[in-house]
């Protein structure tokens, strides 16, 4: 009996020394990341002041493509905003204040009414640089164990904004702007057996480039030695999806008849008629979840269930097509019927 009670005396007496640690450290927290990027403060304030445009570089939905946005009626300078849905949580952001060329604030508001606020300072450092300072701070760190939080949370989003700070350095020194995607029109038919030469592989995201680019490459290279063309645009199949690690993924392009090709990363198979739920989503690649939670919804509200792996056909060429807001990905789910919610 002694014993148990030194045991709790000992367990009361950390749980203090937590609390009262907790009580000491700090209440807020403030970081801040910078870099000069070769563009005039005005090129950048235009990408920074809409939110429209803050898509094209934020590290954050760049990691989460089902992540699902929706603006409001004002999308750039005060009052514009947006809120989001996604793997990490719901929240909204707006901009609070913006100073032409000099200077934006957002305010966030996270899920279980979480606050933070983010900052873009430009500042010319040369006729043809801008320093370019994003700032993230929490004013209010919850207590006890969000005072213990924020000791991590500086380093924790250091990478984050120096990924963001990059992408926005691409996009203000002249690389191609990522268009807002959107889903086109959704609907149910019947697709015919389609034989494919395929390479398969496990790809995390940030592998998905090379691996496609690799496998279209080897998959040509065989048509070309065959004299064969292709009987419809490039696609990928995904086979096992993991949000968070590798994804089992094919990348494949249509043929006429089942090949033989022999040994090696190379082969062929058929994808079995179906039918299947398809819909046309438009703009970059990096946007097309919006439209596979599109899809999903469409497929509970009509009572179908997947059938099948879905498949994405890249009906735009990127080599022929640079602007990314009309690149076309045909989304084709094989479903069943099943259950209609009423």
């Amino acid at each position: 009996m002694k014993a148990l009670k030194m045991i709790l005396a000992i367990l009361a007496l950390l749980v203090v020394v937590l609390l009262i640690t907790a009580w000491l450290l700090p209440s807020s927290t403030y970081t801040e990341r910078s870099m000069l990027v070769k563009a005039t403060p005005e090129t950048i304030f235009a990408q920074v002041n809409d939110l429209q445009r803050f898509q094209d570089w934020s590290p954050f939905l760049a990691d989460d493509s089902t992540a699902t946005l929706s603006f409001g009626e004002i999308t750039s300078g005060p009052g514009a905003s947006y809120s989001w849905e996604s793997k990490m949580g719901k929240g909204t952001m707006s901009i609070s204040e913006s100073n032409p060329s000099t200077f934006v604030r957002y305010d966030l508001m996270f899920e279980g009414n979480r606050a933070a606020y983010s900052t873009l300072s430009l500042e010319a450092v040369t006729d043809s640089g801008t320093r370019v300072t994003w700032g993230f701070g929490v004013p209010e760190l919850g207590w006890p164990i969000g005072r213990f939080i924020g000791l991590f949370m500086n380093s924790g989003m250091h990478p984050y904004m120096d990924k963001g700070l990059e992408s926005l350095k691409a996009l203000a020194e002249g690389h191609p702007l990522r268009a807002q995607g959107r889903t086109g029109e959704i609907a149910v038919e019947e697709r015919t057996a389609q034989p494919i030469l395929a390479v398969r592989d496990s790809v995390d995201m940030q592998g998905m480039e090379a691996f496609f680019g690799e496998s279209y490459g080897i998959i040509m290279e065989y048509l070309g030695a065959k004299e064969l063309q292709p009987t419809g645009p490039p696609m990928s199949i995904t086979l096992f999806w993991n949000e968070t690690g590798k994804s089992l993924i094919e990348a494949a392009i249509p043929t006429a008849a089942e090949e033989k090709p022999g040994k090696g990363v190379l082969y062929a198979r058929t994808i079995p008629a179906s039918k299947v739920v398809r819909a046309s989503h438009f703009g970059p690649y990096h946007t097309v979840g919006m439209t596979y939670t599109a899809v999903e919804a469409f497929m509970t509200a009509e009572g179908y269930l997947p059938a099948g792996p879905p498949m994405e056909i890249y009906v735009t060429d990127p080599g022929t097509q640079p602007d990314t807001a009309l690149w076309e990905t045909l989304v084709v789910w094989p479903v069943t019927e099943g259950p209609k919610v009423p």
